[in-house]
């Protein structure tokens, strides 16, 4: 169908579910119907970089509602969208960027302790004293600021205090890490993902990856 304001107005909405209607000038941009109005968006296929193989994925992408933006609007819009697109940039690993770049250790953390509802209290008292305790200059920071550098740092300043809370630290951390990459193991860098240590008992040489 060609999008006009004239076809776009005489849409009729679905008394339930969605249909989606397709712009035939426009590859891509569409109008998803529900009963509770019209809205504009765009869908194309990219390259999904989450996954081992790299498949073909169709993102679908909201672009704004009928009335609120003009048809004109809308074009315009979806335009700048589907060209981000078609050179390879996925909408929804770009959302998933964007919230793992802001992302505090806090943060994190609650995440981690709120997906694993079997931890015992006392694992959860050991997980919030070392991040507000041992981390708390990282506590309310960015995680992807926590490089390979400066834990090798801090693992050296815990050891000097007691080797046993150094290893009970940085296994937390290490969980806490390994939780973060299995949900968005494409966004961290390789120096982000070898940031890490891997604790030992006291007399063995610290490694990390």
């Amino acid at each position: 169908m060609k999008f006009t304001k004239r076809t776009v107005d005489n849409l009729q909405l679905p008394k339930s579910g969605q249909v989606f209607v397709w712009d035939s000038e426009m590859k891509g941009f569409g109008i998803r119907l529900n009963p509770a109005g019209k809205t504009y968006i765009v869908q194309m296929r990219v390259k999904d970089d989450t996954a081992i193989a790299r498949n073909w994925k169709n993102r679908r992408v909201t672009i704004g509602r009928h009335g609120i933006l003009t048809l004109q609007d809308a074009r315009i819009m979806a335009r700048e969208v589907l060209a981000k697109m078609s050179k390879g940039n996925d909408p929804v690993v770009e959302r998933k960027r964007k919230e793992v770049q802001i992302k505090t250790l806090r943060t994190l953390a609650d995440d981690y302790i709120a997906a694993h509802t079997d931890l015992k209290p006392s694992s959860i008292a050991d997980i919030n004293k070392h991040v507000d305790r041992s981390f708390k200059q990282w506590r309310d920071k960015p995680v992807v600021q926590i490089t390979r550098e400066r834990v090798a740092v801090k693992f050296r300043e815990l050891t000097e205090r007691s080797s046993a809370q150094a290893n009970q630290a940085f296994r937390i951390l290490r969980a806490l890490f390994n939780y973060a990459r299995a949900g968005t193991p494409w966004i961290f860098s390789a120096k982000q993902r070898c940031g890490i240590a891997y604790n030992h008992d006291p007399g063995e040489s610290l490694r990390t990856r």
